[in-house]
């Protein structure tokens, strides 16, 4: 509705005949106006019996109550007794106050802070009162209140004025904005920042300009009328953006504030485009009472507006959380200085600058300075340093005075040799080191004077990326239980000792390092890919690993599969194993104890050619996989040595459910007799030379009517004729994939009136791509061409009834 008519019609015409009980709470103006205006949506019947049900109108306190409210308040007392003077200039007082409680507290509160025994002689006498009502709509008293306040506490409660009506805030969270602003800066006063803001605020409260929540009482609120007071006095200075209102004349605003939505658009703030000299720009949940909000802002705000506001001091986009980007872009370092971060209370702050490093661009100098200008409060809990070009960290990273420090991220800052001594943060719990190039050695400076008590509460240690990290004198990690190692070419010597705490080890492309375990009692997941050695002490330091990956290690002492052999009381249910060129049957053997292994995967080992032999095959074969029986998955990938699957498989694979084999090209057939009766999912992909799935010879030639298998996908074998030997599948199959299969000739003979039909209906869905034939030559026989295909149990039912 663009204008009010329109608006009051449309309001009449959804009333009409309708039963509704209006209420209106809270309503201050009188205005004669305003209450015609309200009016006509209301049609004459509906006026009329509204006319019939009488009000009641709540009375203003009397003169005695509002003497001793007065008292109350200016006192801290229940009358005057003992100031009898004070007493007669308070009953003309609580007269001009005219019985209201508000405009009484607040000019107690004003008397309260008076020791002068002629103020309130003054307040009685100030011209405040004489205001005429077409001046403003602002109680005398409350101007009077506000008249009386000390400049530094003017500047905070005009402030206020940005926080919408019924708004619920507590004292930190004014007192940092405060600060954000420089207000608490007072250059006569030794208190510290945060005491002087509390000092402020409590002053305010005093006066009644705040008040306790009737919700929460650690929660506070401004009175309507205290709002309406604080709007006047911060004029077009500040703006408060509710539903459409707009700045009026951008180029005189501050300081603003904007009702969050769900959904943020550019159009909500394109008059911010001419605010620029826009110094705040807040955000605020005016459904804090009820419940948090997620909001989701327009990148064109991120994007295009906030880029021209040049003179931002507070900006909040995320309660808690500040990322300021593009920082190489800051000329002068004293620029930084205006962000006034150790004055903002973060939880998580992020400093990035651009991720190109270009030494003509880039000035190492100004960027070592604004980072040190950049300290943040010493509450923070999370920060992050990415793409700094400096040449060393400031002295505040590692300042044990931020107590509060949780998570510390420095990333790609290639001029920094050295690593600051965040050992000594007391709090520090998860620690990322990536791409600090120019990083040779990690030493004592890191863990801080204090060798031995360094990190005492760190839990997840990373480093990444760290091309010419040679050395590490490690200190003691107590309480680690994260190691990640990656892209450390470099890195020589041995890993940390006693690491008592340590659930999760990952070393992964660090060709020159010895992984050395030593008696990590908690060790759950180990993953080792490309480095030179792993030595293990003894079967008991790996007695609590249940999830096991080793890959591309150039050395494996035999010591560790013969301990792996000897042990049964290892928990070991994941292993994988990658990238062993020599794998070879006495390792294998060495599996057979381990009997919680459940799922075991062989990537990239040449020299398997079949899995699951027995003794006597192994004198026949290159390499066989003696596989323990309790395992649940078996998947082979890029194992380009094998040829079968032994014949022997099944006979001890006895928990078998799942069989993945993946690029293997001399894999010709699956004979049905080598699988385990438990199987029930068959997958196999890109075996270039595999002719026929299964292949039924032997014993087992009712393969198709004793198979458990419900699901079978094949994809991307391009040799591949048939699924079958003899033309039938496993009749409890359920689900069957087949993609890119070009010489496939058929699924089955036939699907028909036979054996098969009873359980060929249970098949829920077949998909088939790429398939060039699909040809049987029994009678029941049918043919599908090549496009994409999709068949179901419906359509198999009428395939037959046909």
């Amino acid at each position: 509705m663009n204008d009010l008519n329109s608006l009051q019609d449309k309001l009449k015409q959804n009333l009409s005949k309708k039963k509704f009980l209006l209420v209106l709470d809270d309503v201050w103006n009188e205005n004669y106006n305003a209450w015609l205006a309200l009016r006509p949506p209301f049609d004459a019947s509906v006026s009329s019996i509204m006319r019939t049900v009488p009000d009641y109108s709540l009375q203003c306190l009397s003169e005695e109550d509002s003497l001793h409210m007065l008292a109350h308040h200016a006192l801290g007392r229940d009358d005057f007794t003992g100031h009898p003077d004070l007493k007669e200039i308070g009953r003309e007082i609580v007269k001009k106050c005219a019985g209201l409680p508000l405009a009484t507290t607040t000019i107690g509160g004003l008397l309260r802070t008076k020791e002068n025994g002629d103020a309130g002689r003054d307040i009685l006498e100030s011209d405040i009162w004489n205001l005429p009502p077409e001046k403003s709509d602002i109680v005398p008293a409350l101007w009077l209140s506000y008249y009386y306040l000390p400049s530094h506490l003017k500047q905070c409660f005009a402030y206020c004025s940005l926080l919408p009506k019924d708004y619920e805030f507590n004292q930190e969270e004014i007192v940092l904005l405060w600060m954000a602003e420089g207000f608490l800066n007072a250059a006569n006063t030794k208190r510290k920042i945060e005491d002087l803001g509390g000092k402020y605020f409590k002053e305010l409260v005093s006066r009644s300009f705040f008040q306790v929540s009737s919700r929460d009482i650690s929660q506070f609120v401004m009175h309507d009328l205290i709002n309406d007071l604080a709007q006047f006095v911060g004029g077009e200075k500040y703006f408060k953006r509710e539903r459409h209102v707009e700045m009026k004349r951008p180029s005189l605003t501050r300081h603003s504030s904007y009702v969050m939505d769900d959904y943020e658009e550019i159009k909500k703030f394109e008059k911010f485009f001419e605010a620029k000299s826009l110094r705040t720009f807040l955000p605020v949940n005016n459904k804090k009472l009820q419940y948090e909000i997620t909001c989701y802002l327009s990148n064109n705000v991120l994007n295009d507006l906030l880029p021209r506001l040049k003179c931002l001091r507070v900006l909040s986009l995320k309660r808690g959380q500040l990322s300021i980007s593009e920082l190489q872009n800051v000329n002068e370092a004293q620029d930084a200085r205006e962000a006034k971060l150790i004055g903002l209370k973060l939880d998580d702050l992020e400093l990035k600058w651009s991720e190109v490093f270009n030494e003509d661009l880039r000035k190492k100098d100004v960027e070592t300075e604004v980072l040190k200008l950049l300290q943040p409060h010493q509450q923070l809990k999370a920060l992050a340093i990415m793409y700094y070009a400096g040449l060393a960290f400031p002295s505040w990273i590692e300042d044990p005075s931020f107590k509060s420090l949780q998570s510390l991220k420095l990333e790609s800052c290639p001029n920094c040799k050295l690593l600051p001594a965040v050992g000594k943060l007391p709090l520090l719990k998860d620690l990322c080191i990536k791409g600090m190039s120019s990083v040779s050695s990690v030493g004592c400076e890191f863990c801080g004077e204090n060798w031995s008590s360094g990190f005492p509460s760190l839990e997840k240690l990373q480093f990444e990326d760290m091309a010419e990290w040679r050395e590490w004198k490690a200190c003691k990690f107590d309480c680690l239980r994260e190691l990640l190692i990656v892209s450390c070419p470099k890195l020589i010597g041995t890993l940390p000792k006693h690491l008592t705490c340590l659930k999760t080890l990952v070393i992964r492309k660090c060709q020159d390092l010895v992984v050395s375990i030593s008696n990590p009692p908690m060790l759950c997941v180990m993953e080792i890919d490309g480095c030179k050695e792993v030595m293990v002490g003894s079967c008991m330091d790996l007695w609590s690993v249940k999830k096991i990956k080793l890959s591309n290690i150039s050395k494996f002492g035999c010591e560790m599969m013969m301990m792996m052999s000897e042990s049964k009381s290892m928990k070991v249910e994941d292993l994988c194993l990658n990238g062993w060129e020599k794998l070879d049957t006495f390792w294998w053997s060495c599996l057979v104890p381990l009997g919680s292994l459940r799922n075991l995967n062989v990537q990239h080992c040449p020299e398997v050619v079949s899995v699951g032999a027995t003794k006597e095959e192994e004198k026949a074969e290159l390499q066989q996989l003696d596989i323990p029986c309790n395992i649940d998955s078996l998947r082979i990938t890029d194992c380009e040595g094998l040829e079968k699957l032994s014949k022997t498989l099944h006979s001890y694979l006895t928990c078998l459910r799942e069989i993945n084999i993946a690029n293997c090209p001399k894999l010709v057939s699956l004979v049905a007799d080598s699988l385990p009766s438990t199987l029930k999912r068959l997958c196999i992909r890109e075996c270039d030379n595999l002719v026929c799935l299964l292949l039924e010879d032997g014993e087992n030639i009712n393969f198709s009517t004793t198979s458990l298998i419900e699901s079978l996908q094949i994809n991307n074998c391009k040799a591949l004729k048939s699924l079958s030997s003899s033309g039938k599948l496993p009749v409890r199959l359920k689900t069957m994939m087949i993609g890119a299969c070009p010489k496939l000739v058929f699924v089955a003979h036939e699907i028909g009136n036979n054996t098969c039909l009873e359980s060929i209906h249970t098949l829920k869905r077949l998909v088939i791509n790429r398939v060039q034939h699909f040809v049987g030559d029994g009678p029941n026989a049918f043919s599908i061409g090549s496009q994409n295909q999709q068949y179901d149990s419906n359509y198999s039912r009428r395939c037959s009834a046909d």
